[in-house]
């Protein structure tokens, strides 16, 4: 989703704030550490250079609800297809282990020497149901 043609440290140094947090991928980390340019507190411009922006967007035609709901389905897809990929990769593993793996996602231990014995299934997490918009 980040455009490519933009500068590898954008969405990095231009969201700089008090306490953030901010996920990014290994290579981001990387650029920034290399050659980020980091200035103070770069979210918090003047509210009248914000409202100049929206005004002109607004004017423009470009609806700022919609670009933010488009955002976070694509964000929330995304995640979920990395979770996804996650699971599996868990999934392959324990069976490989020896551990029996239920389609809801529990699990039960693996037979041999380092199973616990009379331990219970692990119960998989349920998805929170607040999946994006659409």
């Amino acid at each position: 989703m980040k455009d490519k043609a933009l500068d590898d440290t954008r969405y990095v140094v231009e969201l700089v704030g008090p306490e953030p947090v901010n996920t990014m991928a290994q290579p981001t980390l990387r650029a920034v550490a290399d050659h980020g340019r980091i200035r103070p507190d770069t979210i918090h411009a003047p509210a009248s250079a914000t409202e100049a922006v929206l005004d002109k967007l607004e004017r423009l035609g470009i609806d700022m609800a919609d670009v933010a709901a488009t955002l976070e389905a694509k964000a929330v897809a995304s995640f979920e297809a990395s979770w996804d990929e996650l699971i599996a990769a868990v999934t392959g593993q324990l069976e490989r282990a020896g551990a029996g793996v239920m389609p809801a996602g529990a699990v039960s231990p693996a037979s041999g020497q380092n199973a616990r014995k009379g331990a219970p299934a692990a119960a998989a997490p349920e998805r929170s149901g607040n999946s994006a918009r659409t």
